[in-house]
């Protein structure tokens, strides 16, 4: 039990490097993006003009006329706290916007690992069985699709022909089981094609072993 708790401990100090390093990159990207958060909080009306001075007050207000080290330092030591800060778009406590959308995701993530336990494996043990096969040729292409498509582009062209030419799923939305099926599969797709790959790759090295290839003779 302690050696359990001393890899445990190991593993964490190892990923917190990594951990600090993904929030500072986070963090830079925000700081980096073109627009100013106090510019857009005062012209959301679509009809204020803020002043250089409204501008500057604001920007204090937000903490935006402090270091970047300073601003980052004070958002890590509130985001250890729980504390995630208020969305500029909304309003409204980062955490709160953030638990609101968490069971959709979780669902949607369901859903998409759902996909691919009874696409991907599955299809890998079929292909590496058929492996050379006219059948398994189009597999392959289909692997090569949902590799190389990128997933935004994807979802266009499912959109455009199970929503707008066909009509038999939602574009949009989230209730029952239809508007789950489109968007879990688009986000599964990339994935079920490297799974299928990996089995393919996985079962013929294994069939390709001598005690194999022994017990398939006798």
């Amino acid at each position: 039990m302690i050696a359990f708790f001393v890899y445990a401990a190991k593993r964490l100090l190892i990923i917190l490097p990594f951990l600090i390093g993904l929030s500072i990159i986070s963090f830079l990207l925000g700081i980096i993006a073109p627009g100013d958060p106090a510019l857009t909080l005062l012209t959301m009306d679509g009809s204020t003009e803020p002043t250089v001075e409204d501008l500057a007050a604001m920007r204090h207000l937000l903490g935006l006329d402090q270091p970047i080290w300073q601003q980052y330092l004070n958002w890590l030591i509130h985001a250890l706290k729980g504390d995630f800060g208020i969305s500029y778009l909304t309003q409204k406590p980062v955490l709160a916007e953030i638990l609101r959308r968490f069971p959709v995701t979780f669902h949607l993530s369901l859903w998409a690992m759902a996909w691919v336990l009874f696409l991907g494996i599955p299809f890998g043990v079929w292909s590496a069985r058929y492996k050379n096969k006219k059948s398994e040729f189009l597999v392959r292409i289909f692997i090569l699709l949902f590799i190389s498509v990128p997933s935004f582009w994807l979802a266009i062209i499912f959109m455009l022909i199970f929503s707008e030419e066909l009509h038999i799923l939602p574009s949009s939305g989230y209730g029952d089981i239809t508007h789950m099926i489109m968007p879990s599969f688009v986000l599964a797709a990339g994935t079920i094609a490297a799974v299928i790959r990996l089995q393919q790759t996985t079962i013929i090295s294994v069939l390709e072993k001598p005690f194999i290839q022994r017990l398939i003779v006798n």
